[in-house]
């Protein structure tokens, strides 16, 4: 081969490499969907974590009830349901943080107004997801208290310290509220996009 032609392959592949490196570099820059794809993601995460609230909210109901009424297997079946929606609730509160990193990558290319109200909405996201680990927190604890009670009632003895189970209750329905309030407002504001 003829050093003029190795010189012609050499140009080629260098080429061939800088105009693949260029592309691969544009596709992985480019946003993985587009802004309006976002939004409506966003509002779909929403309206399913909005609908597991409702499952926790009722759950947490019934658990008063069972535990008012000296059912304590019961509330503590109803107590592993809320471990496992609340699962749910932060699978699905992790998707839409991924969903917000996303939107807010590409925030730059929409217009102000949109700017503004993702800004607001992604506050209002974020502090949803503070309340969530709070409410996870005492729904450990409810799940050590009715099962402490649980236990003492099988074994036959008493507590020594009666757990604040209804004080729980309530203070786990206060989490939820402001989670949803803050969904809600969320919610309200992106249907403005």
């Amino acid at each position: 081969m003829k050093a003029s032609s190795k010189i012609k392959i050499l140009i080629i592949v260098i080429v061939f490499l800088v105009v693949a490196t260029v592309i691969f570099i544009f596709k992985i820059n480019k946003p993985k969907a587009e802004f309006s794809d976002l939004v409506f993601q966003i509002q779909k995460s929403n309206e399913a974590i909005s609908f597991l609230i409702q499952k926790n909210e009722s759950l947490l109901s019934s658990i008063e009830e069972k535990y008012k009424q000296n059912q304590f297997k019961e509330a503590l079946d109803l107590s592993v349901q809320i471990k496992n929606i609340t699962q749910s609730l932060t699978d699905g509160s992790l998707k839409l943080t991924e969903q917000l990193k996303q939107i807010i990558v590409i925030l730059p290319t929409a217009d102000a107004q949109s700017r503004s109200i993702i800004e607001q909405a992604a506050k209002y996201e974020i502090d949803a997801m503070n309340y969530l680990l709070t409410y996870s927190a005492y729904k450990e604890i409810l799940i050590q208290q009715i099962g402490a009670k649980y236990e003492a009632i099988v074994d036959g003895r008493n507590i020594e310290q009666e757990p604040n189970v209804l004080d729980n209750i309530k203070e786990m329905g206060n989490f939820l509220k402001l989670i949803k309030q803050n969904i809600q407002s969320a919610h309200d504001l992106i249907q403005k996009i």
